[in-house]
């Protein structure tokens, strides 16, 4: 058996096999850069998202101005987006959402909302989700098979006194399943 490089074709070969070990690793490498890449902008998105909600509307309320309402309209379509291509894990969607059916009008396919009395009125009064560029919010928080409006007062702790969390979280899926995941 003879081993090394007896002539040029020899030579190439080596060549290849040692090209094709430093291509495989740089695809390996490659590979574990974008994760690690879109793992810190996730954590950037969620930070930003955090940051501005405390900074903004920690003290949103029914009483809260139209301004700052539609201002906090305007961090959910964002955040939306952002669960909508796949930018924050579902666990925070689920997380997130379960906050925002406090705040804004759930809608059947007819237009009518389900959780009036539930989220701000002035959602509803002043159109707030007719809008065009909040069309995303309205796509999401309309929902073909409402709950009952036993559920309702379930979901909202009108029937004990505490809140049905397994009503609620079926909401939020509910809500979830309103997603238009892109294909990636």
């Amino acid at each position: 058996m003879n081993w090394g490089i007896a002539d040029f074709k020899d030579f190439l070969e080596v060549l290849s096999f040692i090209a094709t070990i430093v291509g495989g690793i740089a695809i390996v490498l490659a590979a574990r850069d974008y994760s690690v890449s879109r793992k810190q902008m996730h954590l950037s998105v969620l930070e930003s998202c955090i940051m501005r909600f405390r900074e903004n509307f920690s003290g949103l309320n029914p009483q809260s101005s139209i301004e700052q309402i539609t201002a906090y309209i305007n961090l959910v379509n964002e955040e939306l987006f952002y669960f909508e291509h796949q930018y924050l894990p579902k666990e925070v969607a689920e997380d997130w959402i379960d906050l925002m059916i406090d705040i804004i009008p759930i809608y059947d396919t007819k237009g009518n909302v389900i959780n009036e009395g539930h989220c701000f009125q002035s959602i509803i009064d002043h159109k707030i989700l007719e809008k065009y560029v909040f069309r995303r919010v309205k796509r999401i928080f309309t929902i073909s098979s409402p709950p009952s409006p036993e559920n309702i007062k379930k979901i909202y702790g009108e029937l004990a006194s505490e809140i049905d969390a397994v009503a609620r979280a079926s909401l939020v899926e509910d809500l979830i399943l309103n997603f238009t995941f892109p294909r990636r």
